[in-house]
């Protein structure tokens, strides 16, 4: 995002993206250009063990919408900086069905089996857990638990809920997901502002 008050470089937490975007905003400090940069990582099923971390995906949307409002209300850059990692520390997703073919690679990141699930995947990245597939509101009452107890969420408090497809699931599949996301929410008496 950039404008005259500078660059606001909202970066996905992979190793090539903050390389990247870092040496970026070297080169744009070093010509004079005012550059925030922020890391955004979505909540994995763990933030501990021998995976990669938390990564940016799909929730990264509600950081570039956020960060772009308080742009247009006029804020200063490091107002918007820190506005947009408030919302990036509020985020929380996913699960995998398939596995993702980066371009690159030409092949998937992966293997999964046609009965297996990926919890808290990254980009292209295996994630924290393999297991069997359950049926489509076990796995979002676990992982909106998981999201709920990481972000410390309590009754009454609002949130957004996007529900993403990465380009691979048929809408019929998402619908079931979005209600049975929604129905959790309003049993656990979270305010959905927006889905």
């Amino acid at each position: 995002m950039a404008g005259p008050a500078g660059v606001l470089l909202i970066v996905k937490n992979y190793t090539g993206d903050r390389f990247n975007f870092g040496l970026a905003a070297e080169i744009a400090w070093a010509e004079g250009i005012a550059v925030e940069m922020m890391i955004a990582a979505d909540v994995a099923l763990s933030a501990h063990g021998e995976h990669a971390g938390r990564r940016g995906l799909a929730g990264t949307v509600f950081v570039h919408k956020i960060a772009g409002a308080a742009a247009a209300e006029g804020r200063s850059l490091g107002e918007v900086a820190q506005i947009a990692r408030d919302a990036a520390a509020s985020l929380g997703t996913s699960v995998a069905l398939t596995p993702c073919t980066v371009p690159a690679a030409g092949k998937p990141g992966f293997e999964l089996a046609d009965d297996e699930i990926e919890w808290g995947l990254g980009h292209g990245e295996p994630g924290v857990e393999r297991g069997a597939l359950k049926p489509a509101g076990q796995i979002v009452g676990r992982l909106l638990a998981k999201i709920i107890d990481d972000l410390a969420l309590k009754p009454d408090d609002r949130v957004a809920l996007l529900v993403n497809n990465l380009g691979g699931t048929p809408s019929s599949e998402l619908s079931i997901v979005a209600e049975s996301a929604l129905r959790y929410l309003r049993e656990h008496k979270l305010d959905v502002e927006r889905a």
